[in-house]
């Protein structure tokens, strides 16, 4: 199913039916992604609470598909994480860049 914010965690179709009705059943009329998963993910800390309690938690985490660990959502705004130093490059700055040299293999052709 697709999403506008990919760094979801994926979810199964009855999941999304079950967060949509639960979110229905709390009185709300409009329904949006961020509802979804917020319950979507406070049903999955539930079951996983409840899951060497009752066997209908044990029924709901093989029904769904997926690990009995929840997985966070990574933060939006976090820039990617490159190791090593880096030097700024200006477009009027001509000096050529060091680049690692890599082995090739030459093919006929």
């Amino acid at each position: 199913m697709p999403y506008r914010n990919l760094r979801r965690p994926a979810i199964s179709k009855w999941e999304l039916k079950a967060a949509k009705r639960a979110v229905r059943r709390q009185g709300r009329a409009g329904v949006d992604e961020d509802m979804i998963f917020a319950m979507v993910l406070a049903r999955r800390k539930a079951l996983e609470e409840a899951r060497g309690r009752s066997r209908k938690a044990r029924l709901e985490l093989a029904r769904s598909g997926r690990r009995a660990t929840v997985e966070p959502v990574p933060p939006l705004n976090a820039p990617p994480a490159i190791e090593g130093e880096y030097a700024e490059v200006t477009d009027d700055d001509d000096t050529p860049l060091n680049l690692p040299y890599y082995d090739t293999e030459e093919w006929d052709g």
